[in-house]
């Protein structure tokens, strides 16, 4: 990994986001975890921002975003993580049915609880594949 203009924009950012917000929550506990989630999304904006400005230069330069590929392999892991999403998010549903239907003392996630869980799963599945194909090449 190359430490560079992006990298350094991204952490001076974050920090500064974090240590304005945990003082205006005046250096609380509470305040400091709110202050860490707000520098993760900043540190989110600035790399979608650096990645769409690369993106925007290549292509003014003539390169194409992406090789075919490239484009095979995510539709591949994109195929599997929407299926394997699908399936979890039945498998969510069946767990409440039961927890309802035997009225089991389970822990029951709430739609919100269920919904992270749901996009957690299927954008860590399709990260995972995409660099697992585009490894081995094994793409079948």
């Amino acid at each position: 990994m190359k430490w560079d203009k992006k990298w350094a924009s991204t952490i001076t950012a974050s920090l500064i986001a974090f240590f304005i917000l945990w003082w205006r929550a005046e250096w609380s506990r509470d305040g400091a975890l709110l202050a860490v989630i707000f520098a993760i999304i900043v540190a989110n904006l600035f790399f979608v921002g650096w990645k769409a400005w690369e993106t925007k230069k290549e292509k003014e330069e003539g390169f194409p975003p992406k090789d075919e590929m490239t484009l095979y392999i995510e539709g591949r892991a994109a195929y599997y993580a929407l299926r394997s999403g699908l399936w979890f998010m039945l498998a969510l549903l069946w767990y409440t049915w039961f927890i309802h239907v035997f009225n089991l003392s389970l822990p029951e996630p709430n739609t919100f609880e269920a919904l992270i869980m749901s996009t957690l799963f299927m954008s860590l599945l399709f990260l995972g594949l995409k660099w697992n194909f585009g490894r081995t090449g094994n793409i079948r």
